[in-house]
């Protein structure tokens, strides 16, 4: 809804991918003053160019970079109202053929990123006595991949410690709610895709029918399906929405 986050400051990090670019572009067509952050300076450049989106260049995996780009929204805005997590790694395979450096990885971007980013903007939530994060994990937290356990791992991790995060906050002002997605069309989901097909020797028009299947609705989501529940948990229309995991993967 227009203007219906005017005067508010968001932070997406993860914003390079196919999820953040959508989340961010609503957001700020929202009203919302919108900080984009990933790893990749120039991406992020390219993706604000011609836009009001600020970019603020970001390592998930280094506490000092979290918090110095939490420290400088606030020094601009006065304030961080908004954090939406959509950080991932397209990193699938075989358990066996998994190694340690793959589930680091993968735990350190996401699982203890996401923990990063808030505990960086948490306290100024905290300040203001309202805030609310969003994460965004994924269908593979409570139903998972044969080729992607270490994400799914981290995804259930996330929606335990978003419900444990709203219990323990919400007397703070802060809400917390994940948004988990189901198959949804992006380069991501063709590389998921990729790995099935070899770890169980299909064919590609047998994995698209499979993938399709796999919800009640039969065929795949959009991004802009993810971001309206984003931006739904992100408004006052979900005042009381907190500590609870809003599934957008076609049943």
């Amino acid at each position: 809804m227009q203007n219906e986050l005017k005067g508010r400051t968001a932070w997406v990090v993860g914003a390079g991918g196919t999820l953040g670019k959508q989340i961010s572009a609503d957001l700020a067509a929202s009203g919302a003053t919108v900080f984009v952050s990933s790893r990749d300076e120039k991406k992020l450049k390219d993706m604000a160019a011609g836009t009001a989106l600020k970019p603020l260049p970001v390592d998930i995996t280094e506490r000092k970079s979290v918090d110095a780009a939490a420290a400088a929204i606030v020094a601009q805005t006065g304030r961080i109202d908004i954090l939406v997590n959509t950080t991932s790694l397209s990193l699938f395979g075989d358990f066996l053929n998994l190694d340690d450096d793959v589930w680091l990885k993968v735990l350190q971007t996401k699982q203890i990123g996401y923990m990063r980013t808030t505990r960086a903007a948490l306290p100024h939530m905290i300040k203001q006595e309202k805030g609310v994060v969003v994460n965004v994990t994924g269908k593979g937290g409570r139903a998972p991949r044969d080729v992607h356990l270490p994400g799914c791992s981290a995804n259930a991790a996330l929606n335990l410690l978003t419900k444990g995060l709203a219990m323990t906050y919400g007397k703070d002002g802060v809400r917390f709610v994940a948004v988990s997605p189901g198959v949804i069309d992006s380069p991501r989901l063709a590389a998921i895709r990729q790995s099935t097909n070899e770890r169980n020797k299909l064919d590609p028009a047998g994995s698209d029918k499979a993938i399709a299947g796999s919800n009640y609705l039969g065929r795949l989501g959009s991004a802009q399906e993810v971001s309206d529940a984003v931006l739904f948990a992100v408004s006052d229309r979900a005042g009381f929405t907190t500590g609870t995991v809003i599934e957008v993967d076609g049943g």
